[in-house]
């Protein structure tokens, strides 16, 4: 019995250095290297209400600079032509396609930092969470560690005030070298606003990541939100995609 127990204890202690040991490589990337990428972003929206639907989707592409100066972004005077054309259009007929612009607009930033510097936000996540459970796992054909999450993340004042219901759970794949290969996580929410409006939500999120220098760079995330309130329905999805560029421009 008492065997027993060490060996609980020891597991627990195990899983506890797993997570541990994560969170220091993480704080140790600073990201301060210069790196260039290409981020490619697509976005789809569906909007229902009674019989009506409306979709708009769009896709932009643009060169990332971040680095000790700061971070730049070059856009393809095609790409700008043709936001102008679709903003023109919309101008004439309300039911066109906003798609190209909004896309254009989804990458700012603060979004090319996030991706070409995420551990900071992934460990922002991390010391939100709880550990459920640590097992071995292969990822894409690589060993990995599955870590099992439960994520506390925090509501502003006003969100407290309607949201009654919320779980969010994550998943972390980790590689050989202690470092992040992917993630996912998913959130459900469920409130009521003035006592009458009750509203629903969803929110999916997968990653892949990978260490480029002194970085860990998200260089795929996926995002599907749904949700649905006082007879409307909506559902946004979006994928960024980060391409490293090195020195030959490739």
């Amino acid at each position: 019995m008492r065997l027993f127990i060490l060996l609980l204890l020891s597991s627990g202690l195990l899983q506890a250095d797993t997570l541990t040991g994560l969170k220091q490589k993480l704080a140790s990337l600073d990201g301060g290297a210069l790196v260039a990428a290409k981020v490619d972003y697509e976005v789809s929206n569906e909007d229902r209400e009674d019989d009506q639907t409306i979709q708009t989707q769009g896709r932009a592409s643009a060169l990332v600079e971040d680095g000790p100066a700061g971070i730049t972004i070059t856009w393809p005077r095609d790409l700008i032509a043709q936001v102008d054309e679709a903003a023109k259009a919309q101008g004439e007929n309300k039911d066109k396609n906003a798609g190209p612009r909004r896309a254009m607009s989804g990458i700012g930033p603060m979004m090319v930092h996030d991706h070409l510097n995420a551990a900071p936000g992934l460990l922002r996540m991390l010391n939100q969470a709880e550990l459920v459970e640590e097992k071995r796992e292969t990822w894409e054909g690589q060993p990995a560690t599955l870590l099992v999450l439960k994520l506390n993340p925090q509501l502003n004042a006003q969100a407290r005030k309607y949201v009654k219901e919320l779980t969010t759970t994550g998943r972390l794949w980790i590689g050989a070298d202690g470092l992040p290969l992917a993630a996912e996580t998913r959130q459900f929410q469920k409130g009521r606003v003035m006592l009458v409006i009750s509203f629903e939500a969803t929110d999916k999120q997968e990653f892949r990541y990978a260490t480029v220098g002194n970085r860990l760079v998200a260089l795929r995330h996926a995002k599907d939100n749904s949700g649905s309130g006082a007879g409307h329905h909506t559902n946004v999805k979006d994928v960024t995609t980060v391409q490293i560029q090195t020195s030959n421009g490739s």
